[in-house]
């Protein structure tokens, strides 16, 4: 006797979803080399680490939202780096990736790296991604989208804390998910 095949929406869903990250991998992996590759393939298995232990725990909406989150902030990232820069990251996005090359020279070279006061602690942490990686600026972007995704995990978690409603908490997750400057 032959067992009947039923589809399940929901899991044919989730599924694509979780290859939604593998597919832009494969794609941009293409033009990648070195240490962008491994760099991307670092970020895109933490973050399909994570939706899948929110899956487990069945929070099928916040995965949504945190794709979401996660797309949106990879799809303006790759604008600003390849295609034109976003409207309001001129002077200052420059300053502190030039400041943060500066810096990943200096050590490189064994020498005192320029004052980085206020603000511009920022390019330290570019300098750092810069003396690993080499000057690769859509790495430095890439890391900043795996902290906005999970800005938004925390978001919920604090809305849930403070005693706020699980329908809250999905609704300032998705405030965050579409406000990418966060």
């Amino acid at each position: 006797m032959a067992k009947e095949m039923t589809f399940d929406i929901k899991k044919i869903s989730v599924m694509m979803l979780l290859l939604l990250p593998v597919s832009l991998f494969i794609g941009f992996s293409s033009a990648m080399r070195g240490t962008d590759l491994v760099s991307s393939m670092i970020i895109i298995l933490s973050i399909s680490f994570i939706l899948l232990g929110l899956i487990k725990k069945k929070e099928t909406s916040l995965v949504i939202i945190m794709y979401l989150a996660f797309i949106t902030r990879l799809v303006l990232a790759i604008t600003n780096s390849f295609i034109s820069p976003l409207p309001d990251t001129g002077a200052d996005a420059v300053v502190f990736e030039d400041m943060g090359w500066s810096i990943a020279q200096a050590w490189n070279n064994d020498t005192v790296p320029p004052a980085t006061p206020g603000a511009y602690l920022y390019s330290k942490f570019v300098g750092i991604i810069y003396y690993f990686t080499g000057r690769t600026p859509f790495i430095a972007q890439y890391i900043n989208v795996f902290f906005g995704f999970l800005t938004v995990y925390f978001v919920y978690k604090l809305i849930c804390e403070i005693g706020g409603s699980k329908k809250a908490a999905l609704a300032g997750s998705f405030i965050t998910a579409i406000f990418p400057t966060l």
